[in-house]
């Protein structure tokens, strides 16, 4: 599987569809490695099957509203793929909802019902309808006309549809009861119906309870726990009733719900109460939180802004897709982490920004932001890097396979996010007189590896670097200022554990043949990169420039 060749083609074929597009690429980068282990799947063009929907369906939806006006929405049903089951997804009624947000949601269903172990398939629909403000007349009416074109390509061995935002047990509801009339058959399509006509015990809680649950297993594993934790969560809909209910009856602390509108900071905590007013609020349709500020005093209502500012230990975005930028998760670690916590008890400082080392203008304010806050840059460590599967040459594959695009962005993202930062934070090394930039180079740079082509090509670039910096700043502006690389060997990390180990931890082959060339027969830790991190930050390398230190264990000097 070449990843950008199909991201091009299906790009071609879906133009401006950002959502799915992202969604489509995250999931491919992500499988690319084992996928290409497969011939079989490259041989009946798996990938190129499971990105495409079997069908779509686009339809009018025609309503009259309480005034009598006719009204006019859009409405979706996108069937993704039924390879172990009827379709199965929810239906969005929001006014953001289009091809785009749906086919992403469409597409991830797919894995997310498969990795529950039940025979389902992916699908995702709904409409621009906009419940907010309607009466429940008006939304009766909505879903009645909604349910008339849907209901001849649903079934409950076809597609089963659930609900999602703008959609809950009273519009799930009208929807049924106008699907029982038309196809005069009284059977399960739809989940999320109510109690007494055939709905399910634990759905409400399904979603949220879920969440917590993977949460506490999570912490468990790390030998934590979530009693006495504080979490934030977005959102008042079902998710976030149900991740509030049951991580307080777990002993942690929620201390924030959103909406459109801003978010409500509760530092008391919800309780019972609370939880049940946001069933409330939910049921009011107004799509706001801000009440919540007024019925409990306690509380703080922030309009216009994400609750993950406030300082947690858990955030839970429990709202809609994609709504986690940059920014937000830098905040989020900035308020939250306990390394920060960590080394202002030790006495320093620290803050974390967002950063893209190949955007000079984000660099640009980074450095604002530092300077602003410190007043100096005293080292510089370019650690930016990365790799591409399609920038190697596989076992099975020979040079001509090459994706030189993968080649042509490893190169970029491996060099240029070495030069820019240098380019952007050594104005201030130069306003002080001094400083020391360390470059993160590669093992590959030195000895070609096998398979790795554009990243190894890409290291020694950084190399080479290194050594024409080192030159430009001290003859130009005196001997403060020192340019190091370090070139670290192999380390066992969750990044590359999947390619150096097998499942029962046994080594793969090409770990194997790894350890045979390194003479401590063992791979690095990441912490011992650290003293020679801090021997050429300090003033103990003073006169040591231009150099490269390789951290290998012996790899680059032994062979058999």
């Amino acid at each position: 599987m070449n990843v950008n060749k199909l991201m091009a083609d299906l790009e071609l074929r879906h133009p401006g569809e950002k959502e799915y597009l992202q969604a489509v690429r995250e999931v491919l980068m992500t499988v690319e490695e084992v996928y290409n282990q497969h011939p079989e799947f490259e041989a009946n063009r798996i990938a190129e099957r499971i990105v495409e929907p079997d069908r779509q369906f686009t339809f009018k939806v025609t309503w009259v509203d309480d005034k009598g006006d006719v009204q006019v929405n859009t409405g979706y049903r996108i069937q993704f793929n039924n390879a172990i089951g009827p379709y199965k997804g929810g239906l969005r009624f929001h006014p953001s909802v289009n091809p785009s947000i749906l086919k992403f949601l469409g597409f991830e269903q797919i894995f997310k019902n498969a990795l529950t172990t039940l025979p389902m398939g992916g699908a995702k629909g709904g409409s621009d309808f906009n419940p907010k403000g309607k009466s429940a007349g008006e939304v009766m009416r909505f879903c009645q006309a909604f349910m008339t074109e849907l209901w001849r390509h649903i079934g409950p061995e076809t597609d089963v549809p659930a609900g999602d935002i703008g959609v809950g047990g009273r519009e799930i509801g009208y929807l049924y009861g106008m699907y029982r009339k038309l196809a005069r058959e009284n059977t399960g399509v739809l989940t999320g119906k109510g109690m007494t006509y055939g709905g399910s015990l634990i759905r409400p809680e399904a979603t949220g309870f879920g969440a917590v649950y993977f949460l506490r297993q999570m912490l468990e594993t790390a030998g934590d726990s979530i009693k006495g934790k504080v979490i934030s969560i977005s959102g008042f809909g079902n998710v976030a009733w149900g991740v509030a209910t049951k991580a307080t009856e777990l002993g942690a602390k929620v201390v924030t719900i959103s909406g459109p509108d801003g978010y409500i900071y509760d530092p008391a905590g919800l309780n019972e109460e609370k939880i049940a007013y946001m069933l409330e609020l939910r049921a009011s349709n107004n799509d706001v939180v801000e009440p919540y500020a007024t019925k409990f005093p306690g509380a703080e209502f922030h309009a216009g802004r994400k609750p993950w500012e406030v300082k947690v230990d858990i955030a839970m975005p429990c709202a809609t897709q994609n709504e986690l930028s940059g920014e937000d998760a830098a905040q989020l670690v900035a308020n939250g982490v306990k390394l920060v916590a960590e080394v202002k008890a030790e006495g320093g400082e620290a803050m974390f920004l967002e950063c893209n080392v190949l955007d000079k203008s984000k660099l640009e304010k980074n450095y604002e932001d530092i300077m602003a806050a410190y007043g100096r840059i005293d080292v510089l460590i370019n650690g930016a890097g990365g790799n591409q599967a399609a920038a190697t040459v596989a076992p099975d594959k020979t040079i001509f396979d090459l994706d030189i695009e993968a080649v042509r962005q490893v190169v970029e993202l491996n060099l240029f996010g070495t030069i820019l930062p240098t380019m952007v934070f050594v104005k201030a090394m130069v306003e002080q007189g001094g400083g020391s930039i360390i470059n993160i180079a590669s093992e590959a740079a030195l000895r070609p590896l096998t398979r790795v082509a554009g990243y190894g090509v890409a290291k020694a670039a950084v190399i080479n670097w290194t050594k024409y910096m080192c030159g430009e700043l001290a003859m130009k502006f005196g001997e403060g200022f020192r340019v190091n690389a370090v070139a670290p060997g192999f380390l066992l990390t969750n990044q590359n554990r999947d390619l150096l180990t097998n499942p029962d931890g046994s080594l793969t082959p090409r770990a194997e043949t790894i350890i045979a060339h390194t003479p401590f027969k063992r791979f690095g830790e990441p912490e011992e990169l650290l003293g020679t991190l801090q021997w050429l930050a300090s003033d103990a390398s003073k006169f040591v420039t231009g150099t490269l230190t390789v951290v290998d264990g012996g790899f680059d000097a032994f062979s058999i």
